[in-house]
C-alpha cells in the first residue's frame, strides 16, 4: 500500500500498521520535486513494489519512474 503526501511516498507493507518513507515527494521528474496540492490533483502516482520503483505522470505530461 501506498501513500502520497507533500513530504514523500510512503509504504507499508503490513496493511498499514508501519510506514516507511521510500522517497520524498516529486511531481515530475524526481530532480525536479515538485508542489503537493491536495486540492489540484493533476498527478497519478503508482508504486510497482516487485519492480521497487514508483511512478508519477502529470496530466499532459510524460511518466517519470524513480527506482527506490
Amino acid at each position: 500500500m501506498m501513500v502520497v503526501d507533500q513530504s514523500g511516498f510512503h509504504v507499508s507493507l503490513n496493511a498499514g500498521r508501519t510506514w516507511t518513507l521510500a522517497a520524498p515527494f516529486f511531481a515530475g521528474t524526481p530532480e525536479q520535486g515538485g508542489t503537493y496540492d491536495v486540492l489540484h490533483p493533476t498527478v497519478s502516482y503508482g508504486w510497482d513494489d516487485r519492480r521497487g520503483c514508483l511512478y508519477c505522470a502529470p496530466v499532459g505530461g510524460s511518466v517519470y519512474r524513480r527506482r527506490i
